[in-house]
């Protein structure tokens, strides 16, 4: 798969040291029409101005320079480009003759940019694209329509984090059948419709945190059956009730932290997760009885545990570990209130020490 060679090519080909080129033309590469690999990142470069560029170039990465626009006169004609990575640039938009009409584009990294809009003809010549990186952008929603999304439908990994995104429709990912990984942190979502994440039944990790979602609708996680990661984070749940999340039986990990969330029903971790392996919560949820419930229950798989900076790891590659923030002074009160009655318990069950150690409430 063509991801893997773009991740070795990544760590591969190392960026050149930074300079004060300001631009390109077409008499540095005139005698370079073979060449495949071209790095120009870490510059001062704010335009390409050729009108002819390299009929071969597989990868082509400009990275980290001051580009206000990618130049379609040179982009448009690379027709064998497979990789394009234009990260922490100034681009405001992706005109309409951006790319070739055929191409090979598998990967599409614009992040950290200052794009407001991606014209919708691009979407069409982008169907084989595997990776698509938009992060940190000013997108809205007005770009992520459910009429460009349907082109995209070799897509693994959509990155649409740091955005302006206010609104998903059901039908915005419906095409969109290979994702494996999407990331919506820090938009500005406030509901999500329950069928939209219906067609992504290959999805292994969904991020969410960093938003405004009040409620998760039932059957909103129904055909997620190979989720494997699910972060919420940062909303503003109220409740969660985690029989919305029954059919995703591969869960590994979640994070609930940050939210108003005053109850959540942890003894269906028993029956619902059992390949859950990190869980995150706020303080307020803890209740010892359900934690002990629950160590007690997982403990034939823990073989050892240590605690550090409010994390149980254990050292054993297939068993639990839960991350819990805990404040000094549920400690004290716990420690004061039931250490005769944990004391006899812990002899008489011979179960390991569990130390909470408080964390600061503000992590992400």
């Amino acid at each position: 798969m063509f991801q893997t060679t773009y991740q070795h090519w990544r760590s591969d080909f190392s960026s050149p040291s930074p300079s004060d080129n300001a631009s390109i033309n077409r008499q540095q590469f005139i005698n370079l029409p073979k060449l495949k690999l071209l790095n120009i990142a870490n510059n001062s470069i704010k335009e390409i101005s050729d009108n002819h560029f390299f009929n071969e170039l597989e990868v082509f990465r400009c990275d980290n320079n001051q580009m206000t626009t990618i130049n379609s006169n040179v982009v448009n004609k690379l027709t064998n480009l497979q990789v394009l990575s234009a990260s922490n640039n100034q681009l405001q938009t992706l005109g309409p003759d951006t790319f070739a009409p055929t191409n090979k584009m598998e990967v599409l990294d614009v992040s950290s940019n200052n794009l407001t809009d991606i014209d919708r003809a691009n979407f069409p010549r982008l169907t084989n694209l595997t990776i698509l990186n938009v992060n940190n952008n000013s997108l809205s929603q007005e770009v992520i329509t459910c009429d460009n999304f349907n082109n995209l439908a070799n897509l693994n990994i959509l990155n649409l984090a740091h955005n302006r995104i206010s609104q998903i429709l059901n039908c915005t990912f419906a095409k969109l059948e290979n994702l494996s990984k999407l990331v919506l942190l820090a938009n500005q979502l406030e509901k999500i419709p329950p069928t939209a994440f219906d067609a992504l039944t290959k999805l292994q990790e969904l991020d969410l945190a960093q938003n405004q979602i009040r409620d998760i609708p039932e059957g909103l996680f129904n055909h997620l059956g190979e989720l494997k990661r699910l972060n919420m984070s940062n909303n503003m749940l109220t409740e969660l009730d985690l029989e919305r999340l029954s059919t995703n039986v591969n869960l590994m990990m979640l994070d609930l932290t940050h939210n108003n969330l005053t109850n959540l029903n942890l003894r269906l971790l028993k029956d619902k997760f059992p390949h859950l392996t990190v869980l995150d919560i706020d303080t307020r949820l803890i209740k010892c009885d359900e934690i002990s419930d629950i160590l007690t229950f997982f403990d034939s798989r823990v073989k050892s545990c240590s605690v550090s900076g409010g994390c149980c790891r254990s050292v054993s590659g297939n068993t639990l570990t839960i991350i819990i923030g805990v404040s000094v002074t549920v400690c004290l009160l716990v420690a004061i209130s039931v250490a005769i009655i944990c004391g006899k318990f812990c002899r008489a069950r011979k179960e390991p020490v569990i130390v909470f150690l408080p964390v600061p409430q503000n992590q992400n």
